[in-house]
């Protein structure tokens, strides 16, 4: 599995799932403490806009929370790059609609250059899923406006059910594309 924008702390973490796990990222900072922290196998320091995987070398690759770092234009071509890099499955993360969020950690990449709808990952074949309960519960950087804050995350939680299927009402959406054979 190939995991673009692996960032620090990739969700991979929690999966033992795929044998053989790369990691790639800009932010070199990110690698290494992904690399502390034994996510993948390998770890690779490169530019998205500027990809260095063969076609058809991983049987899956995801993009979680990266599309929204770059332009429109860049997000699609790296979609598009990703199908040509996966055999089986492509998945990508990113909010629902803008979600201001400027550079943080000293990481410059941070910052949100595009946002995405439904309707965009429809339009380049992607089966489109809501995540993390409804886009009005949450505000700056994603963070839950209710008080207290786990009083906000329990009801975030509860509408996870409410969104999964009517993603044009979650905050976050994940993109799903299985690919057919070679």
């Amino acid at each position: 599995m190939l995991d673009l924008g692996c960032g620090p702390l990739s969700i991979l973490r929690k999966s033992r799932s795929a044998e053989y796990r790369v990691g790639a990222d800009i932010f070199r900072d990110y690698l290494l403490e992904s690399r502390r922290s034994g996510t993948h196998n390998d770890f690779v320091m490169c530019d998205l806009t500027r990809p260095c995987f063969r076609p058809k070398s991983f049987d899956a690759v995801i993009a979680l929370e990266v599309l929204e770092h770059m332009t429109m234009e860049q997000g699609t071509e790296l979609m598009r790059y990703m199908e040509s890099v996966a055999r089986n499955r492509v998945v990508v993360t990113t909010p629902n609609g803008f979600v201001e969020q400027e550079e943080y950690e000293g990481n410059p990449y941070q910052e949100h250059r595009s946002f995405w709808v439904p309707g965009d990952l429809r339009s380049l074949g992607y089966e489109v899923v809501g995540l993390n309960g409804v886009r009005a519960l949450r505000g700056h950087l994603g963070r839950v406006i209710f008080k207290p804050k786990v009083f906000g995350e329990w009801v975030s939680f509860l509408s996870q059910a409410a969104v999964q299927e009517r993603p044009e009402k979650a905050f976050q959406l994940m993109g799903i594309k299985e690919l057919k054979g070679p």
